[in-house]
Formats: C-alpha cells, sequence, structure tokens
C-alpha cells in the first residue's frame, strides 16, 4: 500500500522538486508516448507549475496560456519533462466536450484547474 505521505511526495517530487513541468494539448488519446499532440502555427508545450500535493492531488498553480492556436479540437492534455522530446509523463482522461479553438486563439487553463491524482493506494 502506497501511504498518503508517500503519494504526496512522489508528486511532489516529480511535479514540483526542481525540474520544469510542461503541459501538452492532444487532438487524440496520448497513450503512453504521447502521441497526437497538437501541431502547427504558434502552438509549443508551456512551463506549468504545481502546488504541494494534498490528499493524493496536484493542482496547477497559476493560469497557463497557449497563445496562437492552430483551429484544432482538443481532447486531451499530457504533462511532460521537456518543452521539445522528453519524456511523456501522464495523461489525461477524454475532455468531453473536446475544447475547440480557433485558428489564432488563445487557450488558457486556469490557476486550480487541472488536478494530478496519485490513484495507487
Amino acid at each position: 500500500m502506497i501511504t498518503l505521505a508517500l503519494a504526496n511526495l512522489l508528486l511532489d517530487s516529480v511535479l514540483r522538486d526542481g525540474r520544469p513541468v510542461y503541459v501538452s494539448l492532444h487532438t487524440g488519446e496520448p497513450g503512453e508516448d504521447g502521441s497526437a499532440e497538437v501541431l502547427g502555427e504558434g502552438y509549443a508545450r508551456q512551463r506549468v507549475a504545481f502546488g504541494r500535493a494534498r490528499d493524493r492531488v496536484s493542482l496547477n498553480d497559476g493560469q497557463t496560456e497557449f497563445p496562437d492556436m492552430p483551429d484544432v479540437s482538443v481532447t486531451h492534455i499530457g504533462l511532460w519533462d521537456a518543452a521539445h522530446g522528453g519524456a511523456f509523463l501522464w495523461g489525461s482522461d477524454r475532455i468531453d466536450p473536446a475544447v475547440g479553438v480557433a485558428r489564432g486563439g488563445i487557450l488558457w487553463i486556469e490557476s486550480g484547474n487541472l488536478a494530478i491524482k496519485m490513484l495507487i493506494e
């Protein structure tokens, strides 16, 4: 069994302790490798900060902005350890309904709206 204390420490060690974490947007299931990542226009992964984990959950701390997007329908969100390439760390469940963004538009993830939960108990 992973205790609550260990789950919180693991989340903090990956999402907070000195390493940058980047959020990505996807047009389909990212799987194990982060596939179906949005491409084109000015899209780029954005650095995201997380608050301290509580009760097996880490929430993003601050708004994340994706400017100058292509015309796209975002169905999933991911986390990476690098702005380009790197290791894919996490992928969300399907966003329903998908979030549509018009070409040149901006997509925001508001503070506290991105939750990473340790499901192993």
